[in-house]
């Protein structure tokens, strides 16, 4: 399944490697595989315990338990604007051990609560609110 292009929200956290060999002063699990920022030579960047919307770049081993995501951030959400995705509110692509969450309503902050992600057996869960390749069914 090609995720690239898609946009998505992630909640990033500082990275607990930073200052040992790390690069990235945050990440994010967000999509249960490591997700890590494009710099950005000027603007705001993402910071520890902030939401943001972002679109995918590339996947780094796509469908596998290992690898990353490179991530362009493209602008902060207040914890306050983001709605939870509960099951009814969304259809499921499933590809391999990827699932790609597709609202019904993608004109809102969505994310997909820790105890419903937790249910689904994948190595990559990721809540698309906008993509050219993936259509709602």
């Amino acid at each position: 399944m090609d995720l690239n292009n898609a946009i998505t929200i992630v909640k990033f956290f500082r990275n607990p490697a930073q200052g040992k060999v790390a690069v990235n002063p945050v990440i994010t699990r967000t999509m249960k595989k490591i997700g890590v920022i494009v710099r950005k030579e000027e603007g705001e960047v993402p910071q520890d315990g902030e939401f943001w919307k972002v679109k995918i770049q590339e996947e780094i081993c796509q469908g596998q338990p290992e690898g990353c995501f490179i991530l362009e951030p493209i602008a902060k959400i207040d914890p306050k604007d983001i709605m939870k995705l509960l099951p009814g509110m969304y259809v499921e692509q499933r590809e391999d051990n990827i699932i790609a969450i597709l609202p019904k309503d993608r004109n809102r902050n969505w994310i997909l609560p820790l105890k419903h992600k937790r249910k689904i057996q994948a190595y990559t869960v990721v809540v698309v609110l906008s993509d050219n390749n993936l259509a709602t069914q």
